[in-house]
């Protein structure tokens, strides 16, 4: 949990000022209205993650992200149908600079 705490920290200091409204409010109300598996797969959580990851891979000897759990903390976004609504917009420019899959 504590790796994908620090994934928002890192989306906070990309999206700044706009953070609050962009990635902190949605991912609040999707805590509060979603189930645990819906709100872990979208892609403010995934992208939390994925930055996480890349992070702690990078900055770390191993410790923490040798146990990394894919099914709790999913790297791949899973859009649904109402994807387009609830994303920034535009949807595609968040896309490339929160990372994507590799």
């Amino acid at each position: 949990m504590f790796m994908h705490e620090y994934g928002h920290t890192l989306q906070s200091m990309i999206a700044g000022p706009l953070y609050v409204g962009v990635i902190g409010i949605p991912s609040i109300f999707g805590a509060w209205f979603q189930d645990e598996e819906g709100h872990n797969r979208e892609w403010y959580e995934t992208s939390a993650n994925r930055l996480a990851l890349q992070y702690f891979q990078k900055h770390d000897s191993g410790m923490l992200t040798r146990g990394w759990d894919f099914n709790e903390n999913p790297t791949r976004y899973n859009p649904n149908w109402y994807w387009f609504f609830s994303a920034p917009s535009p949807s595609w420019a968040w896309w490339l600079l929160l990372g994507s899959d590799n």
